[in-house]
Formats: structure tokens, sequence, C-alpha cells
């Protein structure tokens, strides 16, 4: 999902707690006796409590042929924030409206760390924006109602059957 943003040319800064993680691409030469050519390696450079560089270890090619559309990786980072939310506070709704779980348009002075919280900011295009505004259309917990994530909703039951040898649809 980083590369995702990444190929899209976003800039994504993730705070764990009070360390920054900004990951960013470096150009890299590759050699294999046959072949030259040229990849862009992932880094990810530290800040806050320490000012290391990381290399990640995969090149932002990696997962570019199955992680085609940008909002497959914000749905990630909010399912993953809906997740633990989930498992550490039990249910989501009290973590709603006491703003601990939160996505949000913020402007750049309003990116910052949070102690004890982890927090992703993606830099905002008219992809991320369209996505921000059809949040409470994909996950339920954002919407108007969002106590519906605990509604069972159960639809007419449609089922298969055999006929002269066909299957159709009842």
């Amino acid at each position: 999902m980083f590369n995702t943003l990444l190929r899209a040319g976003l800039k994504l800064l993730i705070y764990c707690g009070k360390t920054r993680l900004e990951f960013t691409t470096r150009e890299e030469t590759i050699r294999d006796g046959l072949v030259t050519k040229s990849i862009k390696r992932v880094v990810c450079k530290l800040g806050g409590t320490s000012s290391k560089t990381l290399d990640m270890g995969w090149c932002l090619d990696f997962g570019a042929i199955d992680w085609t559309d940008l909002s497959m990786a914000l749905r990630e980072f909010v399912a993953n924030a809906i997740d633990r939310t989930v498992r550490e506070k039990g249910e989501f709704l009290p973590a709603l409206v006491g703003e601990d779980l939160r996505v949000a348009i913020v402007e750049d002075g309003a990116v910052r760390a949070r102690d004890s919280y982890t927090r992703v900011f993606v830099e905002v295009n008219p992809d991320v924006q369209r996505f921000y505004g059809e949040l409470p259309r994909r996950f339920l917990h954002f919407s108007g109602i969002p106590s519906l994530v605990k509604v069972s909703q159960l639809r007419e039951q449609t089922t298969l059957r055999l006929a002269e040898g066909q299957w159709w649809w009842d």
C-alpha cells in the first residue's frame, strides 16, 4: 500500500508516537551481469526520536501489477485503523466520539505527532479527496448512523436451481 501511494507521487508520513516515518524512494542502478537497470528503492526516513534512513528492502515496482488503484491503499489504512481500534477498545463508537479514531483532511500545520497514537498522513490530491468524500459509503463506521455496522442486514434469498441441464437464478 505504501508503494501505491508513492507511485501516485503522494507524500506519506506516519507517526508512531513521537517517531516520524517518511516514505520516499531513491534511485539505484542494478546490474545482473547482462542488463543494467535503474530502479527506485523504497526508503524510510526517521525523524523525532531518530534520524536514520532505513532501506525497506524493496523497489517501487513491487505490487504494481496488483495494486493499481489508489483507493485500494487508502482503504487498507482506514480498515487497519478500525481493526486496531476494535482490538484495543472492544468497539469503535466511543473511539469515534472521542476522536481516537478519525479520518479527516487537515492543513499542513496540523500534521504532527501525538504521544501513544499512530497517525497516518497522506498528501491530498483529487483521488484522495474523492475517497474521503466516499468514506461514509465505503465504511458504515463513518456514515451518519455508524451503529449500522452492528445491524445484520439480510437480503431476499436468491436460490440457484438446476432446470433442464441449465443453471438459472430464481
